[in-house]
């Protein structure tokens, strides 16, 4: 059950917003490595690559902000990652999934 009153016009909010053109410029920036505010200058794949830590990525394979080839950036970049990608799943994996999200979470949380 979700928390919020009306999902549905939550994720056309959200998704509208992200069709801003300062959202779309800041967005352009990170991906091409800018706007990272440390001395050294890293990129984002510069930081992440630093995490040792066992991490799970979730993913869904339908997601029209974030593609599935960023995903695969991510499994490459985290030295000690696994990558669980979900059929017709879109951004919102957590919510369109919600049921198979707490259950991977959980296992991977517990062994």
């Amino acid at each position: 059950m979700s928390t919020l009153p009306d999902l549905d016009a939550a994720v056309a909010s959200r998704y509208e917003d992200t069709l801003r053109s300062e959202i779309e410029s800041a967005n352009q920036l990170l991906a091409s490595g800018g706007w990272v505010e440390d001395y050294e200058r890293r990129t984002p794949a510069q930081w992440i690559s630093t995490i040792d830590n066992l991490t799970l990525v979730l993913w869904g394979r339908d997601d029209r902000f974030c593609p599935t080839d960023d995903a695969f950036h991510y499994l490459s970049a985290l030295r000690r990652s696994e990558l669980l990608v979900f059929p017709e799943t879109g951004h919102w994996l957590q919510h369109e999934r919600s049921t198979e999200f707490a259950s991977y979470v959980t296992a991977f949380l517990t062994r």
